[in-house]
């Protein structure tokens, strides 16, 4: 569905009846990577990567937790932490 559509459906729309149109977005983000042209911003021999703390994930809900490990969501924490990433 494109915008243009949406304006589309609403312009041809009686204004004297209700209306409902509904959307959503399924991870919009994804893939979940940058161009090439994004990281020769920054030298990979200057970037350091920020202290880690053991107990960082403690103070997340169980959902929170979940949303930090699974690959598929921002990366996976464990994998980041494990190679230094």
């Amino acid at each position: 569905m494109s915008a243009e559509w949406v304006i589309e459906q609403l312009s041809q729309h009686d204004s004297t009846t209700p209306f409902f149109m509904s959307f959503g977005l399924y991870r919009p983000h994804v893939p979940l990577y940058a161009p090439q042209k994004y990281f020769d911003f920054y030298p990979l021999e200057k970037l350091q990567m920020h202290p880690y703390k053991a107990d960082d994930l403690d103070d997340l809900s169980d959902s929170g937790k979940k949303w930090a490990m699974v690959a598929v969501t921002a990366g996976s924490h464990a994998t980041t932490v494990k190679f230094g990433e």
